[in-house]
């Protein structure tokens, strides 16, 4: 079996000084609502393999109670104190026991493929920049680059994934001596054991450096079971599904509203369109890249005076389509309402493992507090939207 070491030990404030965020550990870097650790145990989850995640001791209560990672294979490791990567990658090492084969991956490099043996990873294109370290090839020669050197050259970045052998590894980290970047591992490993190592191009998802935050949330932008979500690199959000009729229904939705409405709604770009062949409907629209309010509630640290903003902007907006008095009829306002809800509760309800699908049909206890279950909820709020439509 293989282990894997997530090293996620750091400050965050070092890697993204935007993000005003409530936690230190770069393992809860949010990347579209989801925090960088969930990416990696839900990859590393798939194969046969022990995961580890390091990160510094006084990080680790903080994740375990902000994150549910209860449902995947793993064991925490706390730093005590590290002064770099290597140095907290020597500590993990001395801590973890068998495994043939070491792999290593920086939490903020979101893996797109499982690590070969005796392979290190670098960016496909090459970069001019001395934000990363990077490797390029001179003369049958690998010359290596490091952040922070005063000379920028163009290399292939080093995204920070490499599958050694446990041994060599062991051999190698104790005789590094630039505990703040992980090429130096890279380097006494190519210099001690050439026949034990090679390299290749990959995809970088990097949510490590600001250059790289915003193309990564591009990349990972999610999609439901029945539809696909990309960007294209215009800034174009295509959306395509097999269920054409709902996309057609939201295209036209879109397109129909009021002038003075449409401001709150990304524009659409090319309407809705039918692949026969395919049996998908597409259409394209503009894309926001800033945070969503979830994101911001979940993972930023924002004073009570910016919310007060967010929501006498909200109160605008609400008022502003309610000087629209087009009616719907009570059918159709039922089905957007009663009937949407209704349709993505059952689809989480089947989605959950038995064993949690008490979640929808129980009364729960949250924080100490008895809360009605879905079941008993659903008929009092919807007569009441009846009600108010009346």
């Amino acid at each position: 079996m293989k282990n894997v070491l997530i090293l996620a030990a750091g400050n965050i404030s070092n890697k993204l000084s935007f993000i005003k965020a409530y936690y230190a550990s770069p393992a809860l870097i949010p990347i579209n609502t989801k925090p960088l650790i969930l990416y990696h145990l839900e990859f590393y989850n798939n194969f046969d393999c022990k995961i580890y995640l390091v990160v510094n001791q006084r990080d680790v209560q903080y994740i375990e109670e902000s994150v549910n990672l209860r449902e995947f294979e793993y064991e925490i490791l706390g730093v005590p104190d590290s002064h770099g990567v290597n140095e907290s990658l020597e500590y993990a090492l001395s801590r973890v026991a068998g495994g043939e084969e070491t792999i290593v991956n920086l939490v903020t490099t979101i893996p797109t493929e499982f690590p070969k043996s005796k392979t290190v990873y670098l960016e496909t294109e090459p970069t001019f920049n001395n934000d990363w370290s990077g490797i390029k090839s001179l003369e049958n020669e690998l010359v290596f680059l490091f952040k922070g050197d005063e000379e920028k050259h163009m290399s292939n970045a080093f995204i920070g994934i490499f599958n050694i052998d446990t041994e060599i590894l062991r051999q190698i980290i104790g005789k590094v001596e630039n505990q703040s970047d992980l090429l130096e591992v890279i380097k006494l490993w190519y210099s001690s054991f050439p026949e034990e190592f090679r390299y290749e191009l990959t995809e970088w998802i990097d949510a490590g450096h600001e250059l790289n935050y915003y193309q990564s949330k591009l990349k990972l932008i999610s999609s439901r079971s029945f539809n696909a979500v990309m960007v294209n690199e215009s800034g174009v959000l295509i959306k395509s599904s097999s269920n054409f009729k709902k996309l057609k229904d939201e295209s036209n939705f879109i397109t129909a509203i009021p002038s003075d409405l449409s401001i709150f709604f990304p524009r659409i770009i090319e309407g809705f369109t039918y692949d026969s062949a395919n049996k998908r409907g597409s259409y394209a629209m503009e894309f926001y890249g800033y945070p969503s309010l979830a994101e911001l509630q979940l993972y930023w640290d924002l004073k009570d005076e910016v919310w007060d903003r967010v929501f006498a902007d909200l109160k605008k907006v609400v008022s502003q389509f309610r000087k629209e008095r087009y009616s719907i009829g009570l059918g159709a306002f039922n089905d957007f309402y009663t009937g949407k809800i209704e349709q993505r509760v059952s689809e989480f309800y089947q989605s959950l493992k038995p064993d949690l699908q008490y979640l929808i049909t129980n009364d729960l206890i949250i924080n100490g507090t008895n809360c009605l279950g879905y079941g008993k909820l659903k008929d009092k709020l919807f007569k009441l939207k009846t009600h108010q439509n009346e």
